[in-house]
């Protein structure tokens, strides 16, 4: 590669890490930091400009609208933990095409052009990822814990997008360049939210004694099952996986937050919608994991988030539409998840 080659690569880098940085920065007004639901507004809106250049088949496009919708309601109602919770699938999607798109011109110069932009790319994850500073004590937990399993995904797209690139099609390629791209920009988001300052960090060691006891747990609820198709369990596997991952790079907080997902996801399958007597009695179980939350001065903000998502069902807001899988989630969240997490963090 010629000297001049060399340097507007060089150029052409240093200017996607600007924007990118400028991206992630604290807005500031006067001075004065903007507070975290209007952060999250904000990037809910970017999103929803977003969308119509990224010409999605209409189906699609209103399922993230309509995810989008939700994130506005959660910061409404004062659910921030949840809101965030919930705008990491659609903000990674749309991350991930926009990038795809912006990337048309890669994919006609077929190969030559994509291990082009392999490198180049992979340049610009090493840059960026010096940005994520991995502190706990300013970032609460959830945040913290949504950042993490974010981060531990941007590598094996990276190279999986390589192989398929090479393998399958420069197109698939460049769309999990797009989601390793996409991830980052989410892991990075989060870590520049200005929250106050949250409680005493949780103190938090290996999983790995409960991730391998739920995979027990979901291989024995598979031989019992009737129905033999593995495809229900996909989500309960995937979320173990990505546990399993974070556990072993010591992202703790990442390793909980899928253990419980991977304990939801489970427990739903045999989950049934609560009688109107039932509701009432888990209001009453709401209000007491509701306390032991927010009492003491240790940051429950994983545990929070979860408790905010059964709230949201048994408690919903005048603009918030929730229906009978809500309320299935919400008995699985009180029955199993939050004890679940009582239990990991107190041992």
């Amino acid at each position: 590669m010629s000297s001049t080659k060399r340097m507007s690569l060089k150029k052409a880098m240093a200017i996607t890490l600007v924007i990118h940085v400028s991206l992630l920065l604290t807005l500031a007004v006067d001075g004065q930091s903007v507070p975290v639901k209007e952060q999250i507004a904000n990037e809910v809106k970017r999103l929803e400009q977003r969308l119509p250049a990224l010409a999605l088949p209409d189906n699609e496009a209103k399922s993230y609208q309509s995810a989008l919708k939700r994130v506005a309601v959660m910061l409404r109602s004062d659910r921030v933990f949840l809101s965030l919770y919930y705008l990491q699938p659609v903000h990674s999607a749309v991350g991930t095409y926009d990038y795809h798109r912006s990337k048309a011109e890669v994919i006609k110069q077929g190969v030559d052009g994509f291990e082009a932009e392999w490198k180049n790319l992979g340049g610009q994850l090493a840059a960026r990822e010096k940005a994520y500073v991995p502190e706990s004590g300013e970032t609460p937990a959830a945040a913290m814990a949504l950042a993490e399993a974010s981060l531990t995904q941007v590598h094996p797209y990276y190279q999986s997008g390589h192989l398929y690139g090479l393998n399958r099609s420069v197109d698939e390629g460049v769309y999990y360049f797009g989601r390793s791209s996409a991830f980052l920009d989410f892991a990075l988001f989060c870590r520049q939210l200005q929250f106050k300052k949250p409680r005493t960090p949780l103190k938090l060691k290996s999983l790995e004694h409960e991730l391998q006891a739920m995979e027990d747990e979901t291989l024995a609820a598979y031989k019992q099952s009737e129905d033999k198709d593995l495809r229900q369990f996909i989500t309960t596997n995937v979320s173990l996986k990505l546990a399993a991952d974070l556990n072993h790079e010591q992202r703790y907080f990442g390793a909980l937050l899928k253990y419980l997902d991977a304990c939801m996801a489970l427990k739903l399958l045999k989950a049934t919608a609560p009688s109107p007597a039932q509701v009432e009695l888990l209001k009453g179980q709401l209000a007491a994991f509701g306390k032991r939350l927010s009492s003491g001065d240790i940051d429950h903000s994983i545990g929070l988030m979860y408790w905010e998502m059964a709230q949201r069902a048994l408690q919903p807001s005048a603009d918030d539409e929730v229906g009978e899988p809500d309320l299935k989630r919400a008995v699985v969240i009180l029955d199993e998840v939050l004890p679940r997490y009582f239990k990991t963090v107190s041992s």
